[in-house]
């Protein structure tokens, strides 16, 4: 009679294959919690900043002229302390990015603010193939996101 002998992996070998499998997978959370954690303590730290505790910006309007290449964005500060507008960048539909050419601003409580554009920071004009605006400010909680096709073409 043939009796069929089976084979296979030690257990010896499967435990050591199994431990450091874990010990694998362990390190790569470790790394990655560890990111997480200094993104959201860096997050909470500027966000606790006395001077963007009270900090609201709404944008009113945006409209940009073909003619002149002119991008205007009405900002209103709807809080109780300033807020510094330190960049613009524009997402144009082809998924490429640029910066708007401007002057750092601050925005007083209560004040609405028009920023006018006309070109990027490397000198190159604006267009109308705008598919997203991004406001960079001195409070990460309040850097604003427009969608292009809210913005009025003229």
């Amino acid at each position: 009679m043939y009796v069929l002998k089976k084979k296979g992996v030690s257990p010896l070998i499967a435990s050591v294959l199994l431990i450091a499998f874990t010990l694998s997978i362990g390190a790569f959370m470790s790394t990655w919690l560890q990111d997480i954690t200094k993104k959201q303590t860096s997050e909470a730290t500027e966000n606790s900043k006395p001077e963007c505790q009270f900090a609201n910006l709404n944008i009113q309007n945006i409209s940009f002229t073909n003619a002149t290449t002119k991008l205007r964005i009405d900002v209103e500060n709807t809080g109780t302390k300033s807020v510094l507008i330190s960049g613009i960048r524009i997402i144009y539909s082809n998924d490429t990015n640029a910066e708007a050419n401007f002057t750092k601003t601050m925005i007083n409580a209560g004040d609405v603010y028009t920023l006018v554009m006309y070109n990027t920071t490397d000198n190159s004009s604006i267009n109308s193939n705008i598919r997203k605006l991004k406001l960079i400010t001195s409070c990460p909680n309040n850097n604003l996101e427009y969608l292009g096709s809210f913005i009025t073409i003229i």
